[in-house]
Formats: C-alpha cells, structure tokens, sequence
C-alpha cells in the first residue's frame, strides 16, 4: 500500500525538500503541501496517511491523518511530563516528533512505523523526557494561568477558552504569552508538552 502524505510548513522550501526526499521512495506518495492557515485546512481533504507537520500548523491539521511533529527545537519542546501528556495529544493526532534536522532514513522510518499504527519519539527527546528538570518544578502560575493551561490541554481554542472564562481573548492571548515566556516555549503545543496535571496542582498564586 502506498502511504498517502501530507506536509504542511511555513517554510516552503524546506516542504519542497521534504517533498522531493520522500519521493524518492516508491512506498509514499506526497498528495499535498502547504503552510498557511488556510491552505492547511483545504489540505485536509486529501485524507492523508500520515501528516508531517511543523508546530505552527499542528492545531489546523488535527485529525486529518496521523501527526508526524518536526521541530528546530525537538529537544526544549519536550519536559519530563511529556509521557504524562501523550494521551490528550495523540487524542488530537499526535503520532510522532522528530528533530527537523532528523536524518533522512530515521524520518522515513518514522513515517512508516507512524503509518502502521505506533508512536515514535525522537531518541533526544525520550532522553531529555527522562531527565527530571529541577528548575521547571519551581514554575508559579497564577489560578487564572492553570485554568488556561487545563483547557489548552482539553485542546480548546482562545475563543472558546474566552467563553469558559466569561475573560476575553485578547486577555486569554496575554496569559498565553506570558505563560510561553514563563516555559520558555513559543507555541501551545510546546506549552501543552511542558505542562501535566501534578505540575498544576501546586498551590496557585493569586489571579
């Protein structure tokens, strides 16, 4: 069965590359790239395999196929908490996160173990996900900055997070941005993967 593959990046060049790699081998057929908002969702409806995806576009291909996550920063966007988390991120289409700079076989492989149904994690990532991280634990956030936290990892929109608050969402983006400063993260996804239900539980500061 040939592997139906969608790639959605920002940087096109670096897709077009990806595309001409995979092409290479007669088992995947690339059925589609692109890398804005937009452009993700049409993308959709090629009803992928499996999705490679960088971080920027994983919320706008959620359940389009399984969810290959290559980042420039693999390492730092995983925590210790990571395994705790793989269930709710696997519930939105999570199925793998390499380091784009991955090597060309390790990715093939990647995809097709991804296609046959497994999870793969970059060897880095598992290793840094068993490194406890003193420093994180010590992280404060206020009762207002949990409860976006919680629903982020319910993989809620700001919109909707907005609405759950009765807050509105340029205030939702505000805590958002503080609290990618706070993990030294810069998307949801890293944020989501930074963060677990014991980390959330300490005492809260005030809002």
């Amino acid at each position: 069965m040939t592997t139906r593959i969608l790639i959605c990046n920002r940087m096109l060049l670096y897709a077009e590359g990806l595309r001409r790699l995979l092409a290479e081998d007669e088992r995947f057929a690339v059925v589609a790239a692109g890398g804005d908002a937009e452009t993700v969702k049409a993308l959709a409806a090629f009803d992928p395999h499996v999705v490679i995806a960088d971080p920027a576009c994983f919320e706008h291909v959620a359940g389009a196929g399984r969810t290959i996550l290559l980042t420039w920063d693999g390492v730092s966007a995983a925590s210790p908490q990571s395994f705790g988390n793989l269930r709710e991120l696997v519930n939105c289409g999570l199925a793998g996160v390499l380091d784009a700079r991955t090597d060309p076989v390790l990715l093939r492989k990647a995809v097709t173990k991804v296609c046959a149904g497994e999870l793969w994690l970059d060897q880095q990532i598992i290793r840094r996900v068993l490194r406890p991280d003193a420093a994180q634990s010590h992280i404060q956030l206020s009762r207002r900055e949990i409860e976006i936290v919680q629903l982020l990892r319910q993989g809620f929109s700001n919109k909707r997070i907005a609405s759950e608050l009765c807050i509105s969402e340029q205030t939702v983006k505000t805590h958002c941005n503080h609290l990618f400063k706070k993990f030294s993260v810069s998307s949801r996804l890293q944020l989501v993967l930074r963060t677990s239900p014991d980390s959330l539980s300490s005492s809260p500061l005030p809002h």
